[in-house]
Parts: structure tokens; C-alpha cells; sequence
């Protein structure tokens, strides 16, 4: 089920657009990229479609653009703008079902890690997870 809530949000945040605000702060900080560093709390990834530099800005939850294992000691991670991401999380453009609508989905059908078999899931911040440490690093420097 969180697969599926996962794949519903990929696919709205497709077809969302960066909006006058993600634009502008994208074009000032191009423009200034010495003075402008942003950090966002969104998962969306709109920012970096209005073509904020990526060295100036840190999603400090994550985005829905990057799946992970989901085992803590496999590092594996990747970058996946497929929609859907696997055929069973194929999404209708219709509200997201309530609980009892939701079909089942076997686990062999959904994202596997390449490294290790494991699931993968999406590379953003559940409740109760810690923050990454990376965000906390300039990315300018990766220090």
C-alpha cells in the first residue's frame, strides 16, 4: 500500500509544473549561485524542473524520484523517473482509492533491489525516520 501511495504521488508530481515562484528562485540563483543556497522540504521535484542548480539546493526530505533498498546495510540507490516505476503500480488519473479499495499487490511484483533482492522504496523521509545525514553537508563541497 505504500508502493502505491508512493506511485500515486510520482505520477501527480508528473504532471505538475514548476510554477512562477519555482522559476524565478531558479533563474536568482543561477544568477547568484555564490549568495543563494535553498532548502526544500518538498519531494516533488519542481525545483530542479524549473532548473534550480542542483549545488544550491538540498531536499531535505528526499524525492520521489529516487528508490532505495530498503535494507539499512545496502547503499544501493538510483535515480527512476519511469511511471510507473514497475507495471503493477500502474496509476489511473483518478483520486488515490480509499483503504478498503486498494488492491493487493504481491511483493514479486513490485520494486526489487538489483544488489540484493530486497525491496526498494522511496527516497524520502517516513515519519519517525531520521533526516539524512548528507543533508547536512555542503554540496558545493561535500564536506
Amino acid at each position: 500500500m505504500v508502493w502505491q501511495f508512493y506511485a500515486y504521488r510520482r505520477h501527480k508530481a508528473l504532471l505538475a509544473k514548476p510554477n512562477p515562484a519555482h522559476l524565478a528562485l531558479a533563474e536568482y540563483t543561477r544568477q547568484n549561485p555564490a549568495k543563494i543556497f535553498t532548502i526544500t522540504q518538498n519531494v516533488d521535484g519542481l525545483s530542479p524542473r524549473a532548473g534550480h542548480p542542483e549545488t544550491n539546493l538540498v531536499a531535505m526530505h528526499g524525492d520521489l524520484w529516487s528508490v532505495k533498498c530498503e535494507r539499512y546495510r545496502c547503499d544501493y540507490i538510483e535515480k527512476n523517473l519511469d511511471d510507473p516505476i514497475v507495471p503493477a503500480l500502474e496509476v489511473s488519473d483518478k483520486d488515490f482509492p480509499d483503504d478498503e479499495a486498494v488492491p493487493v499487490i504481491p511483493n514479486g511484483e513490485l520494486p526489487h533491489c538489483p544488489k540484493c533482492k530486497s525491496l526498494l522504496r522511496p527516497a524520502v523521509v517516513f515519519f519517525n525516520e531520521q533526516l539524512p545525514g548528507s543533508i547536512f553537508q555542503d554540496p558545493s563541497t561535500n564536506t
